[in-house]
């Protein structure tokens, strides 16, 4: 379970990342522009309480990522 842990966090991360620059994309092909409307279809809230929800695991996979990553180092 611990590994399904660390990918999904990575994943979601890069969601997060891509969602981003979609929207840098529309602000790219609009003049440098976009309006954002929060909850413009009623997804608002829902986006909200997701992305606050997966800020746990996100934060879990990066440290566990770091310890892996330091042991590796120390082991050199």
């Amino acid at each position: 379970m611990k590994p399904l842990f660390r990918v999904a966090g990575i994943i979601l991360m890069f969601y997060i990342v891509i969602n981003f620059y979609i929207i840098v994309l529309v602000a790219a092909l609009n003049g440098g522009s976009a309006a954002i409307y929060f909850n413009h279809f009623g997804e608002g809230i829902f986006e909200y309480i997701m992305y606050v929800g997966i800020a746990p695991l996100m934060i879990y996979s990066f440290v566990t990522e770091l310890k892996i990553y330091n042991k590796e180092r120390k082991k050199k």
